[in-house]
């Protein structure tokens, strides 16, 4: 699971491209939806194309799992403001 979720995230955050990024979630997204990383991805992705339920999810994440850091950044981006 940690190889796709490294592809998801390079997708989106180095070659800018959320939507293959969300396509590509859609496999973690069935089988563990409720896995701190996979929340923590999709959340990201859908801040990423401009939908705020992503936060929902990242609060999830960082709820079961503080020890992400990129879902506590985006986070810490939200409240900063």
């Amino acid at each position: 699971r940690s190889a796709e979720l490294y592809t998801i995230r390079t997708l989106r955050d180095l070659l800018g491209e959320p939507e293959q990024a969300l396509a590509r979630l859609d496999a973690p997204w069935l089988q563990d939806s409720d896995a701190p990383e996979v929340l923590a991805e999709r959340g990201e992705t859908l801040l990423s194309l401009g939908n705020q339920a992503g936060y929902e999810l990242l609060e999830m994440a960082v709820a079961s799992k503080p020890a992400l850091p990129f879902a506590q950044m985006a986070l810490a981006e939200r409240y900063k403001r």
